[in-house]
């Protein structure tokens, strides 16, 4: 059956965020559809502070300070039956919802009605024993383009424009009919062929459609058509393939691994057997490669037999709850270390959807973090040893869990008791511990406070005297301790927030008028990069990804006291540095001049 426009893109964007935790890059310089490239620890890490720097401007992204309830943990989300009201604008129109939830529990089935006369349909949200992720309504009428949305609410409305009909036939070049073609464009339109080679799909705005088309056996197409005209017919010539067989060092076949071929675009994954078969390829030589063995193969269009050896291990990831069921709709975080160094990170969600191995070289250690509401976070650990080999690992999330207590006692440099920190929790994967994100603690007189509900384990804690560590406001620098926190225990800690210092440049020309260059870095004196435009603060809790006006910019967080050297990039011109000694507890200005980018 024909997808309209944006159900199979809606699809797919499902499909990319339970893959989410498969954005990834190991320490060799494969990369596949399954593993989107990381170029470095330090850009994982500026990743991650961005999106914890766009989390902290969203409404209640932080918790309210108040200390958590251990017990709420162990208790079961339970769901009262309530009622989703969907609103559109044209009466009749066909509106389908399903419903996603955590756990292992299986999520009802989608519910479909037809809207009333006054555009609304409603369904009931039955009760249900893990709670509820979100509800995708998808809303389709006669003449008009279909929507895709997603809600936690009760209520939601969504707005249909009038669109186009594009329809047409797909054959092969013996005139057979093909079914299952994919028709994909970058308006985020597309459709699949039924088994008569038939498609539609509604087009909103210009008429004018680029579509790409793609089929197993035949050579991948690019068409352009105009809707609201006559049916086209689309022909699709027939391809060389390449076959063969991929297995582990011991001779077993390699189940579910892709090779593909980067000159034809296609891709195929192994059988039960090992075997694979790569479809529609031009004619001439294919630059073939597969996962779990590096670099690419040379190989004729047309040849047979084509036998791959894995070279690493492959690791298979199953979340399940505690009976044993598939868990969907986890918060996952991954890190893979080896020889001390991290080569794998990825954090992201995941859902019901089969997922294919990810590839590791011998000696690497996988820690795997999940997060799901009401569930214990711990961390699952894999030592990779011996010769590659397949391994299916279960990730178990289990209800609740035996708490801990972190005794906190928190002073400014000068033993001064604080009374108020902002505080953040990674367990030994790296992963941020729920409920753990820019936490605000209040202090007694004394500094001290009790953090209650703290999972057990080797837990790194940072604390710092603002909500972010992006704020421009005091000196106080973040510090970060590793402790180990004990379950139904207390676990002290104590902790001294110290001074840095900041630096204020304002950048002019050589007539003394303030510019804005084109970057501004900030170097240690050993020559390490401590911030750059990407990371730059305007002002008190203000951020900025280019420097576009000409204003004075005042550097981020406060740095430890010491020699600096501040570079700027005008823009045509060579660098201008200069060379600063930053102290702690105040603000060094600096005025920069750039010369003009023709002198």
């Amino acid at each position: 059956m024909a997808l309209k426009p944006k159900i199979a893109v809606a699809v797919v964007a499902l499909v990319l965020v339970g893959a989410g935790f498969l954005a990834l890059r190991t320490d060799d310089s494969e990369s596949t559809n399954d593993e989107a490239v990381v170029a470095s620890t330090d850009e994982v890490q500026d990743e991650t502070e961005r999106r914890r720097r766009r989390a902290a401007d969203t409404p209640d992204a932080a918790p309210e300070p108040v200390q958590a309830d251990p017990a709420q943990a162990d208790e079961e989300p339970q769901e009262t039956p309530k009622e989703l009201l969907v609103r559109t604008n044209v009466p009749g129109a066909r509106v389908r919802v399903e419903f996603h939830h955590y756990g292992g529990a299986p999520d009802p089935e989608p519910s479909e009605t037809v809207a009333g006369e006054d555009g609304t349909a409603r369904f009931s949200r039955t009760a249900h024993p893990t709670e509820l992720v979100q509800m995708q309504v998808e809303c389709h009428a006669e003449g008009y383009g279909p929507e895709v949305a997603t809600t936690t609410e009760d209520e939601i409305e969504i707005t249909l424009e009038p669109a186009l009909l594009l329809a047409g036939v797909v054959r092969s070049d013996n005139a057979d009919a093909l079914e299952d073609v994919a028709l994909r464009s970058t308006r985020d339109l597309g459709a699949e062929t039924d088994a008569d080679g038939r498609f539609s799909m509604y087009v909103v705005g210009d008429s004018e459609v680029v579509l790409n088309v793609t089929h197993a056996a035949h050579r991948p197409t690019q068409v352009t058509a105009h809707a609201g005209g006559a049916a086209i017919d689309i022909v699709l010539q027939r391809g060389e393939q390449i076959s063969g067989s991929v297995s582990w060092p011991s001779g077993d076949p390699a189940v579910g691994v892709r090779v593909s071929s980067a000159t034809s675009k296609t891709s195929a994954n192994t059988d039960a057997d090992g075997l694979y078969v790569l479809t529609g390829l031009l004619p001439g030589e294919a630059e073939i490669a597969c996962q779990g063995v590096g670099g690419t193969r040379s190989v004729a269009a047309g040849a047979a037999g084509v036998h791959f050896v894995l070279e690493r291990h492959g690791v298979r990831l199953r979340f399940a709850d505690e009976e044993g069921r598939a868990f969907r709709h986890v918060s996952v975080w991954v890190r893979a270390t080896r020889d001390g160094g991290m080569v794998y990170t990825s954090a992201g969600s995941w859902n019901h959807l089969e997922r294919g191995m990810t590839f590791f070289e011998e000696g690497t250690t996988v820690k795997v973090a999940p997060s799901a509401p009401g569930h214990a976070d711990e961390v699952t650990k894999l030592e990779l040893t011996g010769e590659p080999a397949p391994h299916e690992l279960e990730v178990v999330l289990r209800r609740g869990s035996p708490r801990g207590v972190i005794a906190l006692r928190a002073t400014d440099s000068a033993g001064t008791p604080l009374r108020v920190v902002f505080i953040d929790m990674y367990d030994d994967a790296g992963s941020p511990v729920s409920g753990w994100y820019e936490r605000e603690v209040a202090l007694d007189a004394d500094g001290r406070a009790l953090l209650e509900g703290v999972p057990p384990g080797e837990l790194k804690v940072a604390i710092s005297t603002t909500k972010s560590t992006w704020s421009a406001e005091g000196y106080g620098m973040r510090t970060e301790d590793v402790v180990r926190v004990l379950a139904d225990a207390e676990t002290p800690l104590t902790a001294a927030i110290r001074d840095g210092g900041r630096v204020r440049v304002t950048a002019r020309d050589v007539r003394g008028e303030v510019i804005a260059p084109k970057e501004l870095r900030l170097f240690r004196e050993d020559g390490k990069q401590v911030w750059s435009p990407f990371l730059t603060v305007r002002g008190p809790g203000s951020y900025t990804t280019a420097l576009d006006d000409p204003v004075p910019v005042l550097f981020g967080s406060p740095v430890t006291e010491g020699r600096y050297r501040v570079v700027a990039m005008p823009g045509t011109s060579q660098e201008t540095e200069l060379d600063i000694v930053i102290a702690a507890g105040r603000t060094e200005e600096v005025d920069l001049v750039i010369p003009d980018a023709a002198e």
